[in-house]
């Protein structure tokens, strides 16, 4: 298992990575509204 914290402009990146790597993998997506923790800065959109 592989566990993915992503913003909303990698989404279809990694879901097409995923797809070349393999077409029957299963892939669920969420919505995170918090992070603690290390490495988690926003960042800015624009």
């Amino acid at each position: 298992m592989i566990f993915l914290i992503i913003n909303r402009l990698e989404e279809a990146k990694v879901k097409s990575m995923v797809d070349e790597i393999d077409p029957e993998a299963f892939l669920a997506v969420g919505h995170i509204n918090d992070v603690k923790g290390m490495h988690f800065n926003k960042k800015k959109l624009h």
